[in-house]
């Protein structure tokens, strides 16, 4: 009997240890859009100070292409789905502001579901240690 239940215990932290790392790499995600997000919002301010003419446009794998900027008061902004509309400038920041708040608001509750599954995780390795005792 104490063997069966050592052994769901180790399954049941094997599971948990994985759900753990599942919402560590999904927090690395999160973390990685803020940061893009961030910059965009960085970028469209530079954008009212410096009021460029030129700039390099990037075309992917690491290329840009030199491009002319006309406009720097309308900005083409992902509204999801693969779906792309004209914003206003103010208006593009005020979409990725409330992106930001929401990526902000996900981590967090990525970090608190993570913390409760740390708390479990060492229950049930203390839990096991007993077992093995």
């Amino acid at each position: 009997m104490k063997k069966e239940e050592l052994q769901k215990k180790v399954l049941r932290f094997q599971v948990m240890e994985a759900n753990l790392k599942a919402l560590e790499e999904r927090a690395q995600l999160v973390t990685q859009r803020l940061e893009d997000i961030q910059r965009t919002i960085l970028a469209i301010n530079d954008l009212e100070k410096t009021k460029p003419n030129s700039a390099l446009i990037p075309i992917g794998s690491g290329n840009f292409v030199q491009g002319k900027i006309e406009n720097t008061e309308e900005m083409i902004v992902d509204v999801g789905s693969g779906v792309f509309i004209k914003k206003k400038k103010d208006e593009a920041k005020e979409i990725l502001e409330e992106r930001l708040k929401e990526f902000e608001k996900l981590l967090q509750e990525i970090s608190t579901s993570a913390q409760a599954i740390l708390v479990e995780l060492e229950k049930i390795q203390e839990e096991i240690r007993k077992l093995q005792a």
